[in-house]
C-alpha cells in the first residue's frame, strides 16, 4: 500500500465519536478524513479522486445510503469498507452486509477493533 493510499475516509456526522475513530486511525498509521454530513454530493466526487486504503461508514448518519457508498467506490484499488451502528440494529446492520461492505460491527466493536480492521488483520 502506498503511502498516499493509508488515507481513511470517515462518514459520520457524531463528532464526539469520530473524533475516537480519528484518533485510533492516525495510531495506526492511517491519515483520517472526516466527512460529518455525508450525502452523494459530497462523498461520491471524494472517492473519485481521492485514493483511500478505507471508508468507515456510520449507518446511524441520516440520509446515508450505504449501498450508495459502495456502488461510488473505484474498482481498484478499492478501499476496504467498514460499516458499525447500534448492535441493536440488526436490519442496518444486515442491510451493510448485503450492500457489500467488508467489515459490519457494532459501535463496541469499531471502538476496540478500529486498527485491525483498517490493516487487514480481523
Amino acid at each position: 500500500m502506498s503511502e498516499s493510499a493509508r488515507k481513511v475516509l470517515i462518514l459520520s456526522g457524531d463528532l464526539f465519536f469520530t473524533s475516537s475513530l480519528r484518533s485510533a486511525a492516525e495510531s495506526a498509521g492511517f491519515a483520517a478524513e472526516i466527512d460529518a454530513m455525508p450525502n452523494a454530493q459530497r462523498f461520491v466526487p471524494k472517492l473519485a479522486s481521492e485514493e483511500y486504503s478505507a471508508v468507515v461508514i456510520d449507518l446511524e448518519s441520516p440520509g446515508l445510503d450505504v449501498s450508495k457508498v459502495i456502488e461510488a467506490l473505484p474498482a481498484e484499488p478499492r478501499p476496504r469498507t467498514i460499516a458499525f451502528g447500534p448492535h441493536v440494529q440488526v436490519a442496518r446492520l444486515e442491510a451493510a452486509r448485503q450492500a457489500g461492505c467488508d467489515h459490519v460491527v457494532s459501535r463496541g466493536q469499531i471502538s476496540a477493533n478500529l486498527a485491525t480492521l483498517l490493516t487487514g488483520e480481523a
